[in-house]
């Protein structure tokens, strides 16, 4: 389901889609889920543990993105190289 590639060329040549996002579902749900089960709001704002969470989840979906822009990079750059005309 969704797009089968993400780029055709005029030569036939597929780039496929790696679909980071579906690779990394379950790191991301497991991650999510511990952040659910900790205290956000405390006397003194959120707790330490909730914080620590936080940067957690935020890294894997850091991960996700710098993997997509890494592929594209690479892909573009690719691209340039081989042909004269784009």
């Amino acid at each position: 389901m969704g797009i089968e590639s993400l780029v055709t060329l005029s030569t036939g040549e597929k780039a496929g889609n790696p679909r980071w996002f579906e690779n990394e579902q379950e790191r991301l749900r497991r991650e999510q889920q511990k952040l659910s089960r900790k205290e956000k709001k405390g006397p003194d704002g959120p707790s330490n543990n909730w914080e620590r969470q936080r940067k957690r989840v935020a890294k894997v979906h850091q991960r996700i993105q710098d993997r997509r822009k890494d592929f594209i990079e690479k892909l573009t750059t690719r691209l340039v190289e081989n042909f004269d005309v784009i």
